[in-house]
């Protein structure tokens, strides 16, 4: 097993039962990969309706990464999970923008409270 690779994986756990996911640096795409496997395995195992993925750690994102993002809602939602991607930076929707990537592929939350009521249709 490599240590080092287990270490850099994303925490994914059972929040009000939703499946949830606080990114805390920014991501490479093996980081990404590990995360849609785990997200999925859990959605799955836990029968979960909603995914939050908490990208409020993230400080630059490029437009590959976040088609990696996009992706796997896409994935998330063929198994009946909708997924809330929580404390997107000003910045970097700036920079999204300016890359003319299609921010409206997500649904955003500023917050894990607002993004717990969305799921929940409040």
């Amino acid at each position: 097993m490599d240590f080092a690779n287990e270490e850099r994986r994303i925490p994914v756990s059972m929040v009000s039962g939703a499946v949830y996911a606080s990114i805390q640096l920014d991501p490479d795409t093996m980081l990404l990969q590990w995360l849609r496997e785990d997200l999925l395995s859990l959605t799955i195992k836990h029968s979960a309706k909603g995914v939050l993925l908490d990208v409020s750690g993230i400080t630059i994102l490029d437009g590959e990464s976040f088609v990696q993002i996009v992706n796997t809602t896409q994935m998330l939602k063929l198994i009946g999970a909708k997924t809330i991607v929580v404390g997107l930076r000003p910045g970097i929707i700036a920079g999204l923008c300016a890359l003319n990537v299609a921010l409206n592929a997500i649904q955003g939350a500023n917050s894990v409270t607002q993004a717990l009521e969305l799921l929940n249709g409040r």
